[in-house]
């Protein structure tokens, strides 16, 4: 026999999370993108089958780097490929099909506007024109940190981006990922079996005042892609869905 107060107190929670959601979409209706693109225009593989190792980065405040980067199991490897955007003509400048490890953090920003990618070769420095004219010894491997880099012979001028501050330490965005209270009554086994978080907010904050100057939320479905901030924390750029998105902030 169904106990009735356990079917009053499941209805309350369903209808308390669809009122909240309900209120977030209409609250994020009023937040627009100031500009969109299709990745899979670029190759990138939507649903839920591939493993991802994508990444995006600002090569400047104009030119922002996408890495689409990922691997099918027991399939057919997809290629990578290297876009650069220009933010201010809101269009793909150039792309480039590259071999990249499928590996997290097989590609990383400079503060000088370049960036390195890790092969099963080598670790080769690239430039916004998506040339790579040197390359270092594969014994940095992956993920290009600090630590690794350290590791490259000449690389001392090397100084990596850092993707969730601005250049002069006055904003930062924050990513934190969650379950909802509806997703975990639909699926009870979650941290056991699942390892999925169907919930994401994203948060650019001033650090002087700690106002939220931006606040998004959305399912990530998996593909937990950036975000990245600008180095003048003007623009906040994040990956949904297969679709690159990028915000201006006040």
């Amino acid at each position: 026999m169904v106990d009735m107060n356990v079917l009053r107190h499941v209805a309350g929670l369903a209808l308390l999370v669809m009122t909240i959601s309900a209120q977030s979409r209409i609250a994020e209706a009023k937040v627009k993108p100031s500009f969109r693109a299709d990745l899979k225009e670029f190759g990138y593989i939507g649903g839920q089958g591939p493993a991802e190792y994508s990444s995006l980065g600002f090569l400047s405040d104009d030119l922002l780097l996408v890495a689409i980067n990922q691997e099918v199991i027991g399939g057919v490897e997809p290629p990578s490929t290297l876009v650069v955007f220009g933010l201010s003509k809101k269009q793909a400048l150039r792309k480039a099909v590259m071999t990249i490890v499928k590996s997290a953090r097989s590609v990383a920003l400079l503060t000088n506007g370049n960036f390195l990618v890790a092969s099963a070769s080598d670790v080769r420095l690239c430039s916004p024109d998506l040339r790579c004219e040197k390359s270092f010894p594969t014994k940095a491997g992956v993920p290009l940190d600090s630590h690794s880099l350290k590791l490259l012979n000449q690389a001392d001028s090397v100084v990596l981006r850092v993707d969730d501050v601005s250049a002069d330490g006055t904003r930062t965005v924050s990513s934190e990922l969650s379950t909802t209270t509806w997703y975990s009554i639909l699926h009870p086994l979650n941290g056991i079996d699942e390892t999925t978080r169907n919930f994401r907010r994203i948060t650019v904050y001033d650090n002087q005042s700690r106002r939220s100057l931006l606040s998004l939320h959305y399912n990530p479905k998996n593909h937990l892609v950036g975000p990245a901030l600008s180095p003048n924390g003007k623009k906040l750029a994040i990956f949904r869905e297969g679709w690159l998105e990028v915000y201006d902030l006040p």
